[in-house]
């Protein structure tokens, strides 16, 4: 069952890999990831030692520094090679996580699209019915495995939208408008 009216696009919309939105997003991500397991460290420490243990401040510092500037790093220079990319074509919709080989899904076997989580987590799943996931094209590019999960009688294809942009001209649509102009979003995305 297709998700409601579908307008294929003339012109593909595409929204590009950007180095410097993924940077930003790594960065948080480190920044937020180091700072919690800093604290729950410390916690435990204090709670080991039966009493509050002063807090290193100086040290917890520069230990989130330094692991937000190494995962950012490795990060980037890792999404470099083989960088995410996701295009709305006339076939279908075309996603490429980092790393991984490209995806087609025609849009007469979408069941349904969500996206989800918050910046800079946020995810876009695209379910098919396993019965029609043979109308699926692989395209390769040199990567690992599109990401899919089988649940129940879907697959759905995932990929993060972590810096991806609207290439070309200032005049094309956010992900939800172009979601929902083919009538693929419900409104939450």
């Amino acid at each position: 069952m297709a998700v409601g009216p579908i307008d294929p696009v003339a012109t593909p919309i595409t929204y590009a890999w950007s180095w410097w939105r993924f940077a930003l997003a790594t960065t948080t991500a480190g920044a937020v990831a180091a700072g919690i397991g800093w604290l729950a460290g410390y916690w435990l420490l204090s709670a080991a030692a039966g009493r509050s243990v002063p807090s290193p401040v100086p040290q917890g510092i520069t230990f989130i520094t330094v692991y937000t500037v190494c995962f950012s790093l490795v990060s980037l220079l890792l999404a470099r090679g083989l960088p995410s990319r996701l295009v709305f074509r006339a076939e279908g919709i075309e996603m490429a996580a980092p790393g991984r080989d490209r995806v087609l899904v025609p849009y007469e076997v979408v069941s349904g699209v969500r996206v989800r989580w918050l910046w800079p987590f946020v995810v876009l799943e695209v379910s098919v019915m396993a019965a029609a996931e043979p109308r699926v094209a692989r395209l390769a590019r040199g990567g690992g495995r599109p990401l899919r999960k089988r649940a129940g009688a879907e697959v759905r294809f995932s990929m993060p939208l972590v810096g991806l942009t609207a290439a070309g001209a200032k005049g094309r649509p956010r992900l939800r408008d172009a979601l929902q102009a083919m009538g693929l979003g419900d409104g939450r995305c």
